[in-house]
């Protein structure tokens, strides 16, 4: 059955080429496609809907309306929505981004740290690689520069405007895995699927960031407020990339918040600087009002020096071997 009567109805195998699964998406598989009708290659999510509850199927239609509105740089684009006529699953086709994701990015200096192929004389052959005695590390100038891409994304989502009133969208997935990489270096937020809509009306701007409930998210990055299961908003998006950023600096899976009873403290490595170590540990104190929102990290002068800075972010090495 089409999961939305507004989408186009085609068959996959008529229209693309060449698929290939990349990865696991949301609610489904993800694969890489030409578009038949002008060679395009583009990024083909799969969605079995027979298998999904009503529930995530209406979350899944507001997710990918949600996607159809957003036009930015640093949001993939949204192409298309489709339901197959010979089978039970629904389509969405969007941008591509072709030199993978955040994920593959730490893979890559992660086998490279790992590795006993580089001697502790030569130089990493990866750029953005740097070294501190035997450790590699990336270069900072590339962690703000991929923090100045994210969060940009993030307050476009989280300052929209519905019907004349504010409103901010909670992404409420975010991972190394949710950030693509395109032809160009530029650094683009993924899969939507679980976003959701806060309308603020006339109430306090902290309305919106305690308007959403639900558990989901990856647990590694999930906001204590979501694992407390209290009503949250924004700000949780806010801890949730403050766990990447910690990830590309220690290349390993942050801490996971267990309870408030519990200890959690952020360790960052000192061949950082203290800006950069002070800026990811205010996005992950524990109560979220103390955490700065997107439009005010967007405002740290580090951001700006290194968003317009011809600084590259690395292409993720998928044959390091």
């Amino acid at each position: 059955m089409p999961l939305h009567g507004r989408t186009v109805v085609r068959g996959v195998q008529n229209d693309y080429s060449e698929l290939k699964q990349i990865g696991e998406g949301v609610f489904g598989r993800c694969f890489s496609a030409y578009r038949v009708y002008d060679n395009e290659l583009v990024q083909l999510k799969e969605y079995n809907v027979t298998s999904m509850s009503i529930a995530d199927r209406r979350q899944l239609i507001e997710g990918i309306e949600i996607l159809q509105c957003m036009y930015y740089r640093h949001i993939v684009q949204f192409y298309a929505s489709f339901g197959d006529p010979e089978a039970d699953v629904h389509y969405m086709e969007t941008e591509l981004c072709a030199n993978g994701s955040l994920r593959e990015l730490i893979s890559c200096y992660r086998s490279l740290a790992t590795s006993g192929a580089v001697s502790h004389q030569n130089e990493p052959p990866v750029i953005g690689a740097r070294r501190s005695g035997r450790n590699i590390y990336i270069d900072e100038a590339i962690v703000w520069n991929i923090a100045a891409q994210a969060i940009a994304g993030l307050a476009f989502l989280h300052n929209q405007m519905e019907d004349g009133e504010r409103c901010a969208v909670t992404h409420r997935y975010i991972s190394p895995e949710s950030f693509g990489i395109n032809g160009d270096g530029v650094l683009k937020l993924d899969n939507f699927e679980v976003a959701v809509v806060a309308k603020a009306s006339n109430s306090p701007f902290d309305e919106i960031n305690r308007s959403v409930t639900g558990v989901v998210g990856v647990p590694a990055y999930r906001a204590p407020e979501i694992k407390e299961g209290e009503y949250y908003g924004p700000l949780s998006d806010i801890w949730s990339l403050g766990c990447v950023l910690l990830e590309l600096c220690t290349l390993k899976v942050p801490p996971v918040y267990v309870s408030e009873s519990s200890e959690f403290e952020v360790y960052m490595p000192d061949h950082y600087s203290s800006e950069l170590r002070s800026f990811i540990r205010s996005m992950l104190k524990i109560d979220p009002v103390q955490r700065p929102t997107s439009v005010l990290l967007k405002a740290n002068k580090n951001l700006s020096r290194y968003q317009h800075a011809a600084v590259p972010i690395p292409v993720p090495a998928r044959a390091l071997a």
